[in-house]
């Protein structure tokens, strides 16, 4: 089957070089996605839109390789590194673009008998270089053909090389987490962390993700097959000498888990703590909530102060939480920001951001979500930090309060028994969820209650769409064969249940 999407993830490489004009092409699809069964043969055509200028342009396959910071470089197409360079045709490799005039690129994926899994091939576009005196920009545009073949017992599977607490650049303690996919098959992961004291009280909870990906509002990356990812995450509180325990919850292929524990020994100057006690910026809301019925408007003030002895400007932008997320704020109402978007903020000072939501009059009744990006530069420029502010946006009504458990597993770690599940949202409203797992023996007698949340916060929420793992331990129960009983409920709305049996 072939689907095809405006936009997964833009590719434009751009160089220098001696050239005139810069080439301004039109593309479309810029992701092309096939899931196909071996044996088969497949279309696709990319469409061109040029603009002014008479253009050659030619196109070549390369092979995207991805790098432990999620980024990715490209190389000359080799069949013998990666076969599906060799099932790909392309018609033409140059073109002539004139002004006006749409032009396609054609061609066909033919599917070997002995394929399976998932392969990746970049089409690149790149307009003929002109021998010219002038240094100008010159753009190449990568088209990604994602193809994946299905076949009878081919499943995704992930191992994790490393776990660890280290220093950073600055003795920062940052977490890390370098991950192999150990399958044929890409996947989407996830990552975060946990830390508890001697106790086994929760100190923080740590997201981890890949170092490119911390630019960004979106939380999870594609991993490719056999690739490795390195998930990174600073631990913000301080950690006072002793022992810790980490736990990594590393998520792929849409519900399935790994954890993995470590105990760690902090002594004293082994790290240098982030400050967290002071901010330089204090903003008023942690988040931005609208609501409305079809039609009306929100509004809702923001007030900024600069806490620190410098000015600051501050750039606010909307961001969505990841490309044609279902639940967009900004596909489905009108967010506005009244007056400027960026300002300068003098030390002491405060400023107040008024901000709208328009509902319009067909709009559904769900909730929808975005963020709000702070930038805060210093008047040179210099870039200091930012904040994501999470927006909110429900149209009243009565919405949907469903989930699914996609992953429910135990662990015995000495007297320890972990119990976690990976939660999805299938409802169309930000849930607050809760679990309890009851455990039995096997005459059906309770032993124990073991409470689910997530990394101990009573109040985790998840969006639509989206994935949350709960978990929960217990120190009182011995060796055994048990029956479990795992519940999950929003305040007193059950959203899911299941039962199961087997060895603590």
């Amino acid at each position: 089957m072939l689907r095809i999407t405006g936009f997964t993830i833009v590719v434009l490489i751009l160089l220098f070089s001696f050239s005139g004009n810069v080439l301004a092409i039109g593309l479309r699809p810029l992701v092309i996605e096939m899931d196909l069964e071996p044996g088969t043969v497949e279309d696709f055509t990319i469409l061109l839109s040029p603009e002014e200028t008479k253009t050659v342009i030619n196109v070549s396959l390369y092979q995207p390789v991805q790098l432990l910071d999620g980024g990715l470089i490209f190389q000359e197409g080799d069949p013998l590194e990666n076969p599906a360079i060799g099932w790909v045709e392309l018609d033409k490799n140059k073109l002539l673009l004139s002004p006006g005039e749409e032009e396609k690129i054609t061609g066909r994926v033919r599917v070997p008998f002995d394929a399976r899994g998932s392969y990746m091939v970049t089409i690149m576009v790149e307009p003929e270089r002109q021998q010219s005196s002038e240094i100008a920009l010159h753009f190449r545009f990568a088209i990604r053909l994602r193809i994946r073949v299905e076949r009878p017992g081919l499943r995704p599977a992930a191992e994790v090389e490393e776990f660890a607490l280290t220093a950073g650049e600055e003795k920062e303690p940052v977490l890390r987490a370098l991950v192999r996919n150990t399958s044929a098959l890409d996947y989407p992961t996830a990552a975060e962390a946990t830390v508890r004291d001697g106790q086994g009280r929760l100190v923080e909870k740590v997201e981890l993700r890949p170092e490119r990906l911390w630019a960004y509002s979106q939380q999870e990356i594609l991993m490719y097959p056999f690739s490795k990812l390195l998930y990174v995450g600073t631990v913000r509180k301080y950690l006072p000498p002793g022992e810790y325990q980490l736990r990594l919850f590393f998520r792929y292929a849409a519900g399935k888990q790994l954890i993995v524990t470590r105990t760690v020994e902090i002594r004293d100057g082994d790290y240098n703590f982030p400050e967290t006690q002071r901010t330089a910026l204090e903003v008023s809301l942690n988040e931005l909530s609208f609501s409305g019925h079809p039609g009306t408007v929100s509004s809702r003030a923001l007030t900024f102060k600069n806490n620190s002895g410098e000015a600051c400007v501050l750039s606010l932008t909307p961001v969505d939480l990841e490309y044609g997320y279902a639940y967009s704020i900004f596909e489905h109402t009108e967010f506005a920001i009244r007056g400027d978007d960026q300002f300068l903020l003098e030390p002491g000072m405060k400023k107040t951001v008024i901000t709208t939501v328009h509902f319009p009059r067909d709009a559904q009744i769900q909730g929808n979500y975005g963020f709000l990006k702070v930038d805060v530069f210093k008047l040179n420029g210099e870039f200091l930090y930012g904040q994501m502010i999470p927006l909110e946006a429900v149209v009243g009504g009565d919405h949907r309060h469903t989930a699914e458990v996609l992953d429910f597993s135990c662990e015995r770690t000495g007297d320890e028994v972990l119990f976690s599940l990976v939660l999805k949202n299938t409802g169309n409203i930000k849930l607050f969820p809760s679990g309890r797992v009851v455990v039995k023996d096997p005459e059906g007698r309770p032993v124990t209650t073991v409470e689910l949340s997530s990394a101990g916060e009573t109040k985790a929420p998840v969006l639509p769409g989206k994935l949350l793992t709960l978990q929960g331990t217990s120190l009182s129960i011995p060796p055994g064969n048990y029956q479990l009983e795992v519940t999950i409920q929003e305040e007193k709305k059950e959203l899911a249940a299941l039962t199961t049996a087997g060895p603590l």
